[in-house]
């Protein structure tokens, strides 16, 4: 793929080529983001086979968007990595306090599971 990578000359070897992958004509990025994200969608499909796998093999468990006491949730909180955990502490408290308030978590970013995540925050009010 080196049709989208600049070719420049190193200042301490002059004679030698080195290629650098942050540079894009303009005419070839569109071409370029487009191919990366139908690349990318298919990634999902992957991604979830061997979260299957890993399921399967250690009896854990993952979903792109996981929720937690959403069932009557009226406020839900968004969160992604350890935080969550912490959030779910939070989320039990409030609960304790007659609040109805649940958790989204987020675990898979990209392709970021757009379907999944309307329908856990489709019955929220805030």
């Amino acid at each position: 793929m080196l049709s989208c990578l600049q070719q420049i000359s190193v200042p301490s070897a002059p004679f030698e080529t080195c290629y650098h992958g942050c540079f894009r004509r303009a005419d070839y990025l569109h071409r370029s983001k487009k191919a990366q994200e139908v690349h990318l969608e298919s990634c999902k499909k992957v991604v979830l086979e061997h979260w299957a796998s890993f399921g399967r093999a250690f009896n854990r468990h993952y979903l792109p968007i996981e929720c937690y006491r959403c069932d009557d949730a009226e406020t839900m909180l968004l969160t992604m990595g350890s935080f969550s955990e912490t959030a779910m502490t939070a989320v039990d408290k409030l609960r304790t306090q007659g609040k109805k308030i649940g958790l989204v978590r987020i675990r898979l970013w990209r392709p970021f599971p757009f379907e999944e995540f309307r329908q856990a925050v489709s019955q929220a009010k805030h």
